[in-house]
């Protein structure tokens, strides 16, 4: 696939940025490359609604017009990525620029490396935002604008309140397998389990946020909210008593459950190279540590108050008062013995039925 770049200078006469950059483009014909080099006079007939380029390189010495002025006006007419370089080494020229807009910046001299390291880093990460754009547009035939623009946007890493359900999934024993089997079939293992751990997951319509090696962090209500996520929650456990149940693996499996309900944050972390969408706060950290004492407690799972206040109509349970890490007073938690599936199923099915409804008019299918 071909990428367009521009090169923007004040001076086009006797400059040696120009000649590292096209030391830069004879370097790199392999990288398919097109590109353009203008005046600053000549910005708005090359960028306006022009959406061609996918990096614009701005040589930022002696414009006539403000830095800023111009970065702004190149954002507001064009989706390309910004690689300003500059010979003023001051520490507020660098944040001025990047502060409107510019999404690196390049010290002159010229280091040929590093100018070939940001110019190829950039244009990767434009043709990544544009598959994320596409694939935003899919989306959002199936959830909100705003979650779908809080999933997708990769630029932003501020966190935001949700409030969910978290079930934290652990096989108990691996440790004590890996000293005892070799790692390619404890990989093998730990593969199938998990597989069908994520698969009952979706099933009940939560989010497998994050796989931890021989565990597994999911999510119900976040980043999509459902009627009765903390019962799907609770469904899943009975799913997975049941598939242990019934599914018998190379070596027997010990697991733990944890599941909390309440206030997190939620937001993007990483960059352009690895982004993930993640959730961080009290309710998940106390998901993770009622999962540990399943195992002092010779139990497969345990459940918070706000958890066990949803699903007491739907269980039969014993109630324990423990005290938790990271808490200052013991807690209220709560062992689901049995589910009472049949009236669990009831409810969620009218539910079921009606999501059904409201997601007939994106096409002829059927989602539960």
């Amino acid at each position: 696939m071909k990428s367009s770049m521009l090169f923007i200078s004040s001076d086009l006469i006797n400059k040696a940025i120009i000649k590292e950059f096209l030391t830069y483009l004879k370097i790199n014909r392999n990288m398919n490359l097109n590109y353009d080099i203008i005046n600053q006079y000549d910005i708005t007939k090359h960028i306006d609604g022009n959406e061609k380029y996918d990096l614009i390189i701005l040589d930022i010495d002696n414009l006539e017009n403000p830095v800023s002025d111009v970065i702004m006006q190149i954002k507001s007419e064009t989706n390309a990525l910004i690689l300003v370089t500059t010979s003023d080494l001051s520490e507020e020229t660098g944040i001025l620029a990047m502060e409107n807009g510019a999404d690196d910046i390049v010290y002159k001299p010229i280091r040929q490396i590093e100018f070939w390291i940001k110019i190829s880093n950039l244009i990767r990460m434009h043709s990544y935002q544009n598959r994320l754009e596409e694939e935003k547009g899919i989306l959002k035939q199936f959830v909100s604008a705003e979650i779908a623009d809080h999933i997708m946007n990769d630029k932003s890493t501020n966190a935001i309140k949700t409030y969910a359900t978290i079930l934290f999934f652990d096989i108990r024993n691996s440790t004590s397998m890996a000293e005892t089997i070799s790692p390619l079939e404890l990989a093998k293992i730990l593969n199938d389990v998990i597989n069908q751990i994520i698969d009952i997951i979706y099933k009940n319509m939560g989010s497998v946020n994050n796989i931890l090696g021989d565990g597994v962090l999911a999510t119900f209500g976040y980043p999509v909210v459902y009627e009765y996520d903390v019962l799907r929650a609770i469904k899943a456990v009975d799913d997975i008593r049941q598939m242990f149940e019934v599914t018998t693996f190379s070596r027997p499996i010990k697991y733990g459950i944890g599941i909390t309900t309440g206030s997190m944050f939620s937001g993007n972390i990483g960059n352009s190279r690895k982004m993930t969408c993640t959730v961080l706060g009290d309710t998940v950290n106390t998901a993770a540590r009622l999962q540990s004492l399943t195992k002092k407690a010779a139990i497969d799972a345990l459940i918070d108050f706000q958890t066990f206040q949803q699903v007491e109509p739907y269980i039969t349970y014993k109630k324990y008062v423990g005290k938790v890490r990271g808490k200052a007073e013991p807690i209220e938690i709560y062992y689901p013995k049995t589910i009472d599936r049949v009236k669990l199923d009831n409810m969620l099915d009218k539910s079921n039925e009606q999501i059904n409804n409201n997601l007939a008019g994106i096409g002829d299918i059927e989602f539960f």
